[in-house]
């Protein structure tokens, strides 16, 4: 969102600027300003050619970051993959009535048709969010103090 309110700005401050500058080099009258018109024209030209190529070079990055990103293997199936939000905490639902109301929300998904799996999340599989908090299981003892590598995570089916 912020990267759309910046490229809105741009592009109003750039019209504004480009659309005044006709105007004000046409309201100057006298032979003594020409130089300096001709001046404030090329460096308005010199401007726009720079903007245009550093927008032009941001696009071609970004089109490459998605290109990228959609050939990345997540380790999981994304096919067939929903993720959406529910925010509670704005509803007139109390603190204690969420788990709850969250826990109905998941039981209903998963008794849809098609639906194999539904899960509830603090933090999506794809989203620009961390967790710092640590996983612990109950009834098991690390063995070292050191924290534990996830670089291959074989997935289990579970009861």
């Amino acid at each position: 969102m912020r990267a759309l309110l910046f490229t809105t700005g741009i592009a109003l401050l750039t019209g504004l600027l480009f659309g005044l500058a006709p105007a004000l080099k046409v309201g100057s009258v006298g032979a003594s300003g020409v130089g300096s018109r001709l001046r404030m024209s090329r460096l308005l030209v010199v401007g726009q050619v720079a903007l245009s190529t550093l927008l032009l070079a941001n696009a071609r990055l970004f089109v490459r970051t998605l290109v990228n990103l959609s050939r990345i293997d997540p380790g999981f199936n994304a096919s067939q993959l929903l993720i959406f939000t529910v925010d509670g905490i704005h509803s007139v639902y109390k603190a204690e009535k969420l788990t709850d109301l969250y826990e109905r929300i998941r039981l209903k998904i998963a008794a849809l048709p098609g639906v194999l799996e539904a899960t509830l999340s603090d933090v999506s599989l794809i989203a620009n969010s961390m967790s710092s908090s640590d996983l612990t299981i109950p009834g098991y003892t690390p063995k070292s103090p050191r924290s534990p590598t996830l670089t291959t995570c074989p997935w289990v089916a579970g009861s």
